[in-house]
């Protein structure tokens, strides 16, 4: 479900209708270019860059951006500050802990404000303090930017924050 609200996943039956426009009726470039600048990513595996460092993993949407870039970097200062990872900007991936990655993916995923947050079990590998930091920051932006956020978690806590929670159950 993820991969086909985030226009990944092209192979299904139906059409729907994101951002004002059917899905279906969008080229290529058009579906990267929403990926970049209106909907982020929080996934359970990092697929950060190891080649990389934690600085230039978050900022990567930025290179791609057609907005004001200016104004993204004052919004990456203050999102590695809200999330506390400041100390490991300069390390690469490899480097760093299950749970500080966690939070290097979250920073990039929101640095856009994307008008649409997809989680894949966000809080996963993260201690109390940091998942508290995390739910805080994607309700901020659900309040202040009217940021979607839509949320596969096992984490009852966690779905119990959210305004709807859907539950899917397979059914043999």
């Amino acid at each position: 479900m993820l991969n086909i609200l985030g226009l990944l996943d092209r192979n299904y039956n139906g059409s729907y209708t994101l951002f004002g426009s059917r899905t279906n009726d969008l080229n290529l470039s058009q579906l990267a270019e929403w990926r970049n600048q209106k909907i982020g990513f929080v996934l359970q595996e990092s697929a950060l860059i190891n080649s990389l460092t934690i600085e230039e993993n978050i900022k990567l949407p930025l290179l791609y951006a057609k907005s004001d870039k200016n104004r993204k970097l004052e919004d990456f200062e203050s999102i590695v500050n809200v999330i506390g990872i400041e100390p490991i900007l300069k390390k690469k991936p490899l480097e760093c802990s299950g749970g500080e990655k966690s939070r290097v993916v979250f920073a990039r995923a929101v640095i856009m404000k994307p008008q649409l947050i997809l989680c894949d079990e966000p809080t996963a590998s993260l201690d109390g303090d940091n998942k508290e930091r995390i739910i805080a920051l994607l309700f901020k932006m659900n309040q202040e930017f009217n940021t979607t956020i839509i949320t596969v978690t096992h984490d009852l806590e966690v779905a119990n924050r959210h305004e709807k929670i859907i539950q899917l159950e397979r059914r043999m």
